[in-house]
């Protein structure tokens, strides 16, 4: 009778360790449609801070690899990899179009992103925070 009893405890343990069905672990994703809304940098004399934008452009980063943006009106289609130290690189795919860039991203949640430009010398801090649309 105690072997069907310690049965019955262990068979109830291991059940209760099974994954939650509501359990959505699942890392953020930059895919998606992203509108900038502020920029951290400085005046030149004061500490740097974030500072609305009120008219940012939009990145819609797509799942194959493929980018629209409305950053630069000459060219707003493109490509884009993420390397495993979290850079962007984004390359525009207009013929003699070289604004190119490569960004680190810094955060990224299911609502926010916040790129790092690593092509410029940024001493003061620059960084773009982005708001996800979609």
């Amino acid at each position: 009778m105690k072997t069907i009893f310690y049965l019955a405890i262990l068979y109830f343990s291991a059940l209760s360790c099974s994954k939650s069905e509501g359990d959505n672990s699942t890392k953020p994703s930059v895919v998606g449609k992203w509108k900038q809304i502020e920029l951290y940098n400085s005046d030149g004399g004061s500490s740097p801070s974030w500072h609305t934008i009120t008219n940012g452009y939009t990145i819609e980063l797509l799942s194959n690899g493929t980018f629209n943006s409305t950053k630069h009106s000459e060219c707003t289609t493109g490509s884009y990899t993420i390397s495993s130290t979290n850079e962007i690189s984004m390359t525009y795919n207009c013929s003699g179009f070289t604004n190119n860039f490569i960004e680190k991203i810094e955060t990224i949640t299911n609502t926010q992103l916040i790129l790092k430009p690593i092509y410029i010398n940024c001493d003061e801090g620059c960084s773009v925070k982005f708001a996800k649309l979609n």
